[in-house]
């Protein structure tokens, strides 16, 4: 059965899904609503989300929009006479008038294994978190966020020291898989959504700018996943030598290589040919990429040869 889809995507994690229904035989993409163009780069340059450049290559309507509440841009979206409607990191709210319109209502895309991360940035929890365990969900849009009975889901393991962008690119091309073996099953008859756990549920905390400070004092394993969830971009950061400098890719120990006190947290006690040890409040961190201000991002190779990090200066 050929189903008529409405995309709604803003972020590149939605690629994926949106080219993947763009070149399917069975499905037929009739519109992506996405937010508007923004101002983007160091000239500030109004700029389209990729989505919304692969949607008008494609041929395909865009409607850029974050208030969808107008009666003029409800009318406009519920005219295509879609079969379904499915979001995936669109960002804004969506009124039940649209999520409730075609046969098939509206199911989301959500990088967790639902209820746990309900809400925004459910990887970066997942990473900071340490969680071992992630994946896919994908559930009925409802009033309330991520509340809605869950259709399909898929887990994967996340390795150790598995960064945000790595993460988020495998679960990206899991979503994009799920989705197309999801609507053949909805469209066949063959899914019985399943109600959510309340008791499991857990909301991803919004993160703040200060969230990417590295506190030292912290332990290692958790400055460690807090690295991860952050990193290339925003990036947590510190400070050496009074300048910023972004930590982008490290490895947690549970031991220190000296057990001088005087180390205190934040102290580079080790310094090798490929990268560096920094104590914590427990544990230290091998420090494997950083980003200097003002400078490109390089491996602690690099860093080590052109900065010349010495035992006992101090970090933060």
């Amino acid at each position: 059965m050929t189903l008529r889809i409405v995309f709604f995507g803003t972020d590149d994690i939605a690629l994926p899904s949106f080219h993947a229904l763009v070149n399917s035989l069975e499905h037929q993409v009739c519109a992506l609503v996405s937010q508007p163009d923004r101002p983007a780069g160091r000239g500030r340059k109004l700029t389209s989300p990729r989505i919304v450049d692969a949607a008008r290559k494609a041929g395909i309507e865009v409607i850029q929009k974050e208030n969808l509440k107008e009666n003029i841009t409800r009318q406009k979206i519920n005219s295509y006479g879609q079969d379904i409607n499915i979001v995936f990191a669109y960002g804004c709210y969506i009124p039940s008038i649209i999520y409730d319109a075609p046969e098939y209502r509206s199911i989301n895309i959500h990088p967790s294994m639902l209820p746990c991360h309900r809400g925004a940035n459910p990887i970066r929890a997942a990473l900071a978190c340490g969680d071992e365990i992630t994946g896919v969900s994908i559930q009925y849009v409802e009033k309330v966020m991520d509340t809605g009975d869950i259709l399909s889901s898929r887990e994967v393991r996340i390795n150790p020291d598995e960064i945000f962008e790595e993460l988020a690119g495998r679960l990206s091309m899991l979503a994009s898989e799920l989705l197309l073996e999801t609507l053949r099953r909805l469209a066949a008859g063959e899914i019985s959504p399943g109600a959510q756990d309340e008791s499991k549920a857990t909301i991803c905390c919004k993160w703040e700018k200060s969230d990417t400070i590295i506190d030292w004092n912290m332990p290692g394993r958790d400055i460690h996943n807090r690295v991860r969830a952050f990193s290339t971009s925003p990036g947590a950061q510190t400070m050496f030598r009074g300048k910023i400098v972004k930590i982008l890719r490290t490895s947690f120990q549970a031991t220190c290589p000296v057990s001088d006190e005087t180390f205190g947290p934040g102290t580079i006690v080790e310094v090798g040919k490929r990268d560096f040890i920094v104590t914590a409040g427990a544990g230290s961190i091998i420090v494997c990429e950083v980003k200097p201000e003002a400078k490109p991002a390089m491996d602690a190779c690099s860093f080590i040869n052109g900065f010349r990090p010495k035992v006992g200066e101090r970090l933060g």
